[in-house]
């Protein structure tokens, strides 16, 4: 991945090479690079009203990592949702158990992720080690909203602060998922050609063509941050933000 580098004078900086588009071995580094070193949308905390522990799969079909979300009724923890012993996954459904047992030989631990016994293993010398901890996942949270990532590469502190500073004024604690008004769009394209469009405006007149006809576009910017970047359109008649 080192290999790519942008000029970051904007009047010298070229397209990524066509590359890091098609080679499989650029996209399977992408996996570790990029994907597991960044913070990614694990779900928002509303299942702790029906559930003490909530599976769930991160990237599901690429990064395919089985997590297990807990809440011990004081926090929320985010666990590997790995078997210690011999690396079944652990639990299947949401659960309203106050532990955790395994499926396949009943190593149980606690919602914290920490051993507490095994059938069988009673006398075992040394048990438990670190190892059979459940590893802790490093998780953050934004009002409801549960972001983790397997090896952080940065602070997410800093992304939630340019969210607050921006759109921290609005009731986000009360926003509830509407499953009726939420719609899958499966693009069939690299990740990055999709990011390529999301983080420019410049298409807007010729693919937007509603959205161009209430914005004022010589005045649309892009504001960057260290890990982010807010776009603003402002209304042709000069009254609100878009």
């Amino acid at each position: 991945m080192g290999r790519y580098n942008i000029n970051p004078d904007i009047k010298k900086a070229e397209t990524l090479p066509t590359s890091f588009y098609t080679d499989p071995s650029i996209f399977s580094e992408n996996k570790e690079m990029v994907f597991a070193s960044s913070w990614q949308f694990a779900d928002d905390s509303s299942w702790i009203d029906s559930y003490t522990s909530f599976p769930l799969t991160l990237l599901d079909g690429f990064l395919d990592e089985p997590l297990l979300l807990t809440y011990n009724g004081n926090r929320i923890n985010c666990l590997s949702n790995v078997c210690t012993h011999r690396g079944n996954v652990l639990i299947e459904k949401a659960s309203q158990a106050s532990n955790l047992i395994c499926g396949y030989h009943g190593r149980g631990f606690d919602l914290d992720g920490q051993y507490k016994y095994m059938p069988g293993f009673d006398k075992t010398e040394k048990l438990p080690r670190e190892c059979d901890h459940l590893a802790n996942i490093p998780m953050t949270r934004w009002n409801q909203f549960l972001f983790v990532s397997l090896n952080p590469g940065f602070d997410f502190s800093g992304v939630m602060k340019a969210m607050d500073d921006r759109i921290g004024f609005l009731p986000i604690s009360n926003f509830r998922f509407m499953p009726k008004k939420s719609r899958d769009y499966e693009v069939k394209a690299h990740w990055a050609l999709y990011c390529n469009n999301y983080l420019e405006g410049f298409h807007i007149p010729f693919v937007h063509k509603a959205l161009n006809e209430v914005i004022h576009y010589p005045d649309y910017k892009t504001v960057l941050f260290d890990h982010c970047n807010l776009q603003i359109g402002y209304s042709k008649n000069r009254t609100e933000a878009l």
